[in-house]
């Protein structure tokens, strides 16, 4: 079986995957249904957690750096004011990481930045996924076809390689 990986989806998940393959040695890239990849969404937290792996790839100062460093986070309600708060750099004395809050596209240009140019392939819209004895073929739009010995789905709610591991799954809201 291949160790290539073939990452179905160029946000935040598959980015950081196709980092990670590559460090250990693996061809990894990542195939984007859009056109181009842009600037989307507003901000969002990266928690300790999520601070430690960007870490032991080597990106946490460069993610720290793009962002803010979050000690309190509160809850709010226009009418009622403030309902919750919560000591989020408490988080960070008790791990060792801290929490950032960063734009999104600011999260996805710091991976690129530790991307090479042909690791990620945009306009690659996949269509199905085979499954195979020595791993899986991806279909994309264009005709175009990746095999793999594995293929990682990163392609958000209405996921192809979904269906094809858990066909009629679905989304759930939750």
């Amino acid at each position: 079986m291949s160790e290539r990986v073939v990452i179905v989806g160029g946000g935040i998940g598959g980015l950081t995957l196709a980092i990670a393959r590559r460090r250990r040695g693996i061809e990894a890239g990542a195939h984007e249904a859009a056109p181009e990849l842009r600037a989307t969404g507003a901000g969002i937290w990266v928690p300790p957690n999520a601070m430690q792996v960007l870490g032991r790839l080597g990106l946490a100062d460069a993610v720290a750096a793009g962002g803010a460093r979050l000690e309190r986070a509160e809850l709010r309600d226009f009418r009622a004011g403030r309902l919750q708060t919560a000591d989020v750099g408490g988080a960070a004395r008790s791990f060792g990481w801290p929490t950032v809050a960063i734009h999104r596209g600011r999260l996805q240009r710091v991976l690129l930045d530790h991307l090479p140019a042909d690791a990620v392939r945009v306009g690659r819209e996949c269509r199905e996924v085979a499954l195979e004895d020595a791993g899986a073929v991806v279909h994309f739009a264009d005709g175009s076809e990746e095999r793999a010995g594995v293929v990682v789905g990163a392609d958000g709610a209405h996921s192809r390689v979904r269906e094809a591991v858990a066909p009629g799954a679905g989304v759930r809201y939750s």
